[in-house]
């Protein structure tokens, strides 16, 4: 009788309750959050490009802390940058031609449609609705501790709530949202998960995470609504509706802990960094370690998951530098290669299972993006001379296999970043490709 009542209980506690959220689930769009989907995956349908050819490149005055742009359900990007200390979150479509102007409204032809100021320094990637609704999160860093706001629009720019101020926190963070399957608001906000009700931005509940949690967090979603998270050296599975611990699963204390990623079968990935190893970790949904392996860096960020439930990651090793890495859904390593660079990054992958990463090398600072096969074959790369920012630069690929790139090309004076399109379509217009728009 007591184990029927165990399984009863779990079983309830990994629902969450109808509420009136429970219809703001996730946008069926090509790229609705940071890595795509709710687990997190980087895996999208779409073939990208076989060669790096820029498409259109788009300059402007300011900074980007986030790794690239949201896309709509027509092709439209959604991004966030700093000017002069003063975030703008923007809306564009898919042509790229930018007109901009302070609260401009651009035709859907190709230029921007809109621009929306936020109250601090940085911008999150954008999160959008099946209510079309875009959700982003600003954020400061100063004296230790990050403040953030918290903000949602219609995509045609207008302002349903926000700001609403979220509470200071301790340490460093440059997170971002996900939607739940009932429809929740999840942000990571530094050393505390928060849950809000996207129809007004009221927060629901929140769960501390401690000070080893991730920085560079996004929460993944189980099928069954179940929130996972990285703890302090920790992997947590939350239930989505209170916030109550499910189960946990202890890293090396004390670590550094990535975001996690769910595979095909539900399996979540997560690593763990201590001072002496780094650990790749698989656990079963039901909170059992599958199997934990080294690999040969220190990641940053999950695992992204192919079309058969393979796994991809950068790492980052003092020896040969940023490494990408190949394993299969048990763990056994299929290959390893060294690509420039000084900070690893999050990786995508398209319908053929290619891989796409960005590097940052130094000094002098160079952005790279690569390309290589699901066999570890190298396909091309495209580099641009570039700033030490951001370092976080990640690709992101459109319905049509377009490739978007961030890359800061003007350094922390000129503050200048350059938005690339690589990919299919007929060749832009010289005088458009680098033009810094007023």
């Amino acid at each position: 009788m007591g184990t029927k009542m165990i399984k009863l209980t779990v079983l309830i506690a990994g629902l969450s309750p109808l509420t009136s959220t429970s219809w703001a689930q996730l946008a069926n769009s090509p790229w609705p959050k940071w890595q795509r989907d709710l687990r997190n995956s980087g895996w999208t349908p779409a073939v990208g490009p076989s060669e790096p050819r820029v498409k259109w490149a788009i300059d402007f005055h300011g900074i980007s802390l986030q790794p690239g742009p949201a896309i709509g359900a027509e092709g439209e990007l959604y991004i966030g940058w700093s000017i002069c200390f003063q975030p703008k979150f923007i809306s564009m479509v898919r042509g790229g031609f930018w007109r901009c102007a302070w609260f401009s409204r651009v035709s859907t032809e190709g230029d921007v449609e809109w621009e929306r100021p936020l109250s601090d320094y940085y911008a999150s990637f954008a999160t959008l609705d099946a209510r079309d609704r875009v959700f982003v999160v600003d954020g400061w860093f100063e004296d230790r501790y990050t403040e953030s706001h918290s903000y949602a629009f219609t995509r045609d720019g207008r302002a349903l709530w926000g700001p609403r101020r979220n509470p200071p926190y301790s340490n460093y963070s440059l997170s971002h949202m996900t939607i739940g399957r009932d429809g929740t608001i999840f942000y990571p906000d530094g050393d505390t998960l928060r849950a809000f009700d996207p129809g007004n931005g009221i927060e629901l509940w929140h769960r501390y995470l401690g000070q080893q949690s991730s920085a560079y967090e996004c929460p993944s979603i189980g099928e069954g609504g179940t929130v996972f998270v990285a703890g302090d050296s920790s992997l947590l599975a939350l239930d989505p509706g209170q916030g109550s611990i499910l189960w946990s699963v202890e890293g090396p204390r004390p670590s550094d802990t990535t975001p996690t990623s769910i595979g095909l079968d539900g399996t979540v990935y997560v690593g763990f960094n201590s001072r002496d190893e780094s650990l790749l970790t698989a656990v079963s949904p039901a909170g059992q370690i599958l199997w934990q392996i080294a690999p040969a860096g220190r990641p940053s960020f999950p695992p992204s998951i192919d079309s058969r439930g393979r796994l991809y990651l950068q790492t980052r090793s003092p020896l040969n530098g940023v490494l990408l890495e190949a394993y299969n859904r048990d763990g056994t390593p299929r290959w390893v290669t060294s690509t420039p660079g000084n900070y690893s990054n999050a990786v995508v992958l398209d319908g053929n299972d290619n891989v796409y990463c960005a590097t940052l090398e130094g000094y002098p600072w160079v952005t790279s993006l690569f390309s290589y096969t699901s066999e570890g074959e190298f396909r091309w790369e495209f580099s641009e001379a570039t700033s030490a920012l951001p370092r976080y630069q990640a690709p992101v690929i459109g319905p049509d296999g377009t490739i978007y790139l961030m890359v800061d090309v003007g350094g922390s004076e000129d503050d200048i970043m350059r938005f690339y399109a690589f990919g299919p379509g007929e060749a832009p217009d010289p005088a458009w490709v680098g033009r810094l728009k007023p």
